[in-house]
């Protein structure tokens, strides 16, 4: 049986990898996650980025999503319901 480093640093793993280093600006530095194990021949095997920050994608998503337009989330945003 592994710890879970060395299972972390077991050949099969590095050669699949499985482990990601990705930036988590939370926390400010970089951190292994989990890599998927579908893999695709000719595409690349790495995250595209690290997790978003709270509310970093919050007017994207009500943009994109729900449709809201500027004016709507500024007006949302001045009245404290979203950050």
């Amino acid at each position: 049986i592994l710890s879970v480093d060395q299972a972390a640093e077991h050949p099969q793993i590095q050669a699949r990898n499985m482990l990601w280093d990705v930036y988590d600006p939370g926390i400010g530095t970089n951190i292994k996650i989990p890599g998927t194990p579908i893999k695709f021949q000719n595409m690349e095997d790495k995250a595209r980025k690290g997790a978003p920050t709270l509310s970093e994608d919050t007017d994207m998503v009500l943009k994109t999503v729900a449709g809201f337009s500027s004016e709507e989330i500024g007006e949302l945003r001045e009245k404290n319901v979203i950050l």
